[in-house]
């Protein structure tokens, strides 16, 4: 199969949910084991009619859709059986890629293994593209920046790793106005502060400000269902979805309400906004919680205070915030230490600056290479950091020992590190390179964090090793400069 970093293609829209792997490739094509020669017969039943004549009112049939090399779907595509032959079909055909809101697990899986790139986005989004496929226009998805770009300036992003690794978290988020991620805003008052329209009013406010930050899928909160059990007092009318003023309507619509829903506790002392949200990346985190600080000021007071925060999404805040308060320290930690033993080791300030400078630049490397990968900052992946100087110091410490044998027996620096290479050049490569093979494998592994680990750590096993060999001896050859002329 070819591979591709771009595609420019018209879309062709097929606005059908639940669309099967049978109604992609009928079991009657299923003989073969060819992946070739299997485009003819994709959506046979749909394109073709009894007679075995194309259907002119299908998409696929008509010009330019004939052509297309982007296919827009609906909901769980790829649906009922595992066969292989779906995506041999597609492939066959023409089709590169396919976008949908969803997809079924194995059929996607399989898109990867055979060439075809299974793009998942929002309904909204892929709704926007399906108008444009219907205007006959040209789209192109940029693999490698992961765009698609429409011809405006406003591209779609969207994520492989996201699409690949997270189909359960998006199945639920697709499905529901409620995801795995969420955030729970504790909103404390005085008892009974429930019966209260001001408080309650404030809290509602509150919600409806959160529930319009990115990142914010949707939101719950005791004003909230109280102004939809009002509204059911009121026959459904929507004009009746709204807080009561007076004590008694307000108290009827929270009276069934039980404290084992999550939104009060026995004493209606506390009422929790709960923040559904689109996913917890480090990013989409920060931006809540500091809506959360901007936004809670403006509706405080004695009788009302808004507190971060519970749930699995505030455990990962507050962990956020520790381990960002962390790094810095950690890191003074670890390369004063090794500042330290080098000095006490080598007792030279030129030799401990070889082994810290190449060490330093690599974790700053590490650093933005989580930035571009988009792993966060957390309890999990702060030690790999300092993992990465353990490992780099050893590498260093291997050349520049012997490097300082050499000139201190009068050698010049070029002299000394070819001796270094032939004595210990062979073990450092030897054990970078084991080493990166080893955790390079996870890389294959179906666990999201497992492989970016893969990735950060064979990063780091080998630029540390090219650092000790190529990047200290350059350093020692500018910091012994006086010895550039010595000859043995």
């Amino acid at each position: 199969m070819e591979k591709f970093s771009k595609i420019k293609s018209i879309p062709a829209y097929l606005p059908i949910v639940n669309i099967d792997t049978d109604m992609i490739i009928p079991k009657q094509f299923l003989k073969t084991i060819k992946r070739t020669g299997l485009g003819k017969s994709l959506f046979f039943e749909m394109r073709y009619n009894d007679s075995g004549q194309p259907i002119n009112e299908f998409i696929l049939n008509q010009e330019p859709y004939n052509q297309s090399q982007i296919l827009i779907a609906d909901k769980n595509f790829g649906c009922g059986s595992s066969r292989e032959h779906a995506p041999w079909a597609l492939l066959d055909f023409g089709i590169r890629v396919v976008i949908a809101p969803s997809f079924a697990d194995i059929f996607f899986n399989n898109c990867f293994k055979n060439g075809i790139l299974p793009i998942v986005l929002p309904q909204e989004k892929v709704k926007e593209l399906s108008e444009i496929a219907n205007q006959k226009k040209e789209i192109e998805v940029d693999l490698e920046d992961q765009k698609i770009h429409k011809g405006d300036n406003q591209p779609i992003d969207f994520d492989v790793e996201y699409s690949r690794y997270n189909q359960d978290t998006f199945l639920i988020t697709d499905k529901y106005e409620i995801t795995v991620d969420y955030i729970s805003i504790l909103v404390e008052a005085e008892e009974q502060a429930c019966t209260s329209h001001d408080v309650m009013n404030r809290i509602d406010e509150f919600q409806w400000r959160m529930s319009n930050v990115e990142g914010v899928q949707s939101a719950v909160s005791l004003p909230h269902v109280a102004k939809k059990i009002n509204a059911g007092y009121n026959e459904g009318n929507p004009k009746w979805n709204v807080l009561p003023r007076t004590e008694p309507t307000l108290v009827q619509s929270i009276a069934r309400i039980p404290s084992s829903s999550g939104l009060l506790n026995g004493n209606c002392s506390v009422m929790p906004v709960i923040l559904f949200m689109t996913d917890h990346k480090a990013e989409t985190i920060t931006r809540i919680v500091d809506a959360v600080k901007e936004y809670r000021t403006e509706y405080e007071g004695d009788d009302l205070r808004f507190v971060l925060a519970s749930g699995p999404v505030g455990v990962m805040a507050a962990t956020n915030e520790a381990v960002s308060a962390s790094q810095t320290p950690m890191l003074i930690y670890v390369f004063g230490a090794v500042i330290i033993l080098c000095l006490l080791s080598f007792r030279s300030l030129r030799a401990t600056i070889s082994v810290v400078l190449p060490l330093y630049i690599v974790s700053v490397l590490a650093q933005a290479l989580m930035t571009y990968l988009q792993i966060g900052l957390t309890v999990s992946t702060l030690p790999v950091i300092a993992l990465g100087v353990g490992i780099g110091v050893d590498y260093g410490i291997y050349i520049l020992s012997t490097m300082m044998r050499c000139i201190q027996s009068g050698q010049s620096v070029h002299l000394a590190y070819l001796t270094a290479l032939r004595e210990r050049g062979n073990a450092v490569l030897f054990t970078g390179i084991t080493l990166a093979i080893g955790v390079s494998t996870w890389v294959f592994s179906s666990l999201k964090f497992q492989m970016d680990m893969g990735i950060l750590l064979t990063f780091m096993f080998v630029v540390n090793m090219l650092g000790a060999i190529i990047v200290l001896p350059a350093l020692a050859r500018i910091l012994w400069w006086k010895d550039k002329q010595k000859n043995v």
